[in-house]
Formats: C-alpha cells, structure tokens, sequence
C-alpha cells in the first residue's frame, strides 16, 4: 500500500501525463485503504506549490520591474530599442499572464482532487488525479517557456552590449 501511495504522488510530482486506467481491484483497495494519508500528502503538497508560486511570481515581477522595462525604457531614451527586445517583453509578460491562468486552473483541480472520497471512490479519485498530472504538465511548461524567452532575451542582450546588436 505504501508503494501505491507513493505510485501516486510521484506521479502528481513529476507531472508525467497518463491515459485512462482501469484500476484493478487491490489498487482501488490501495487506494481507499490509504485514502487519508493521500490526501494529508497532497495537502502538504498543495501548500508547497503555493509558496512556489508565490516565490515564482515575486521573482518574475522583479525581473520584469527591475531589469526587463526599465532596460527597454533606457535604449528608447538611447534610440537603441530593437523589435526583437521589445517582444522578448511582450512574449515575456503574455506568457507570464498564461503562466498565472494555468496556475490557477491547477490549484483548483488540485483543490477538487482532495476533496474527492478515495475511500469510497477510487476511480473518481484516480480520473481527477491523471487531471491534476495533465494540469500540473501544462504549469511546467509556462515555466520552461518563461526561462527560455530569458535565455533568448539574454543573449540579445549580450548580442547589443558587444556592438553585434545592430540587427538583435
């Protein structure tokens, strides 16, 4: 039972999608029989990713009030603004603005899943589970898309401070 419990955060952890089990009939007994200490796990989970995405949001908003902006208002002053920085910031703030969506469409599946009965409910539970793995995946990739627009928005930088930044 341990192992199956331990199965089933992993899975919402590593936020890897599934297709549609049917539960054989010891898992959906795993299931119900750890059913509260699921649900006190995904619970501690749940507190976690909320003050990762505290952390996370903080950070993004400082990159964009401290660093982002007021360098694109700097080379505008200096007639040195390109297109390509501008939408670094553009792709930056939308993908951001979709990052903090996504992430609110996860807490609440999140959110419905522990109030799911495992005990009573195995299936019901497990189909909401794969649905908070799928939104969790989705979460990820805003994030992977934000760094890598970073990156890119770095290297233009790098590209302009070292004079090859006419065309950046």
């Amino acid at each position: 039972m341990r192992k199956l419990i331990s199965i089933l955060l992993s899975a919402v952890l590593l936020a890897t999608p599934v297709f549609a089990v049917d539960l054989s009939d010891d898992q959906k007994g795993a299931i119900s029989m750890g059913c509260s200490s699921i649900k006190n796990s995904l619970s501690q989970l749940q507190k976690a990713d909320a003050a990762s995405r505290s952390r996370i949001g903080t950070t993004y908003q400082t990159i964009l009030t401290s660093y982002l902006t007021p360098m694109n208002l700097r080379l505008v002053k200096n007639g040195k603004l390109t297109t390509d920085l501008t939408s670094f910031v553009n792709d930056f703030t939308t993908t951001r603005a979709n990052f903090n969506a996504q992430y609110v469409s996860y807490s609440r599946s999140l959110e419905e899943l522990i109030a799911v009965d495992c005990q009573n409910n195995p299936d019901e539970f497990y189909e909401k589970l794969e649905h908070t793995r799928e939104e969790r995946a989705k979460l990820s990739s805003f994030v992977s898309e934000i760094n890598k627009t970073l990156d890119a928005h770095m290297v233009a930088v790098s590209k302009l401070r070292s004079g090859r930044g006419q065309n950046v």
